[in-house]
């Protein structure tokens, strides 16, 4: 996942951006952020990658003051800053709300990166503005849920009858909708991976819809499809 990010950087096509790397191990997702803003700044990371949040049970509204602070500074020695706060899922609600405007007011050069394990603890307005990078579907996997879908016939039927009700839904065709739902409703033993692939289908809208990059939708096939 994150080689579609550093891909893009070569394109040059990376400006600024907030994004939520999330997954079960936090010092693995710390690690791919730090990599992430290397890539982009170079070794000269003094005043460029700054890192907040660490071994913190609880960000507090203060913390996020703090940190919006250094969000106005400049780096000394890159056009690049980097922001990444760690255990970004201990924020208050207060805390995430000052940070919003933070997220929603960002200048070009200013990357922010939150780290979390899950999303549940996270404002809604907060997740939507940020690039979702789930790292459990990514590391250390041989055989991703991409590749499940890809390399399974009954997968890519499942794949294709979700996003077909999604177009439904876009287009106020519910009694096609019911048809849809009726052939989705034979694969219920495959339930586990319907949940999966729903989530792939969001992911690749959202990211699109956020950065209109065909290049980071993961199910190239489909393409055309979650575009429209």
């Amino acid at each position: 996942m994150l080689d579609r990010l550093l891909s893009e950087i070569n394109l040059k096509l990376l400006h600024n951006g907030s994004y939520l790397f999330y997954g079960s191990d936090n010092g693995y997702l710390k690690s791919q952020a730090l990599l992430f803003g290397k890539e982009i700044i170079g070794e000269n990371t003094l005043d460029s990658i700054l890192v907040f949040g660490e071994n913190k049970k609880t960000i507090g509204i203060n913390d996020i003051r703090y940190i919006r602070s250094e969000v106005l500074k400049k780096s000394t020695f890159s056009r690049y800053k980097f922001i990444i706060i760690d255990n970004a899922d201990k924020m208050t609600i207060e805390a995430q709300n000052a940070l919003l405007k933070t997220l929603e007011e960002q200048r070009e050069g200013l990357f922010i990166i939150l780290i979390s394990n899950d999303l549940v603890n996270f404002l809604r307005t907060i997740i939507s503005r940020c690039i979702l990078m789930d790292f459990n579907l990514t590391r250390d996997r041989n055989i991703t849920m991409f590749d499940h879908v890809i390399n399974s016939s009954c997968y890519r039927e499942i794949y294709k009858i979700l996003l077909d009700s999604i177009i439904k839904v876009n287009y106020f065709d519910f009694e096609g909708l019911n048809d849809v739902i009726s052939a989705l409703s034979s694969y219920k033993q495959h339930s586990h991976m319907i949940v999966k692939m729903i989530y792939m289908i969001i992911r690749d809208v959202f990211i699109y819809k956020e950065t209109s990059n065909e290049s980071f939708i993961s199910n190239r096939e489909f393409a055309h499809d979650i575009i429209n």
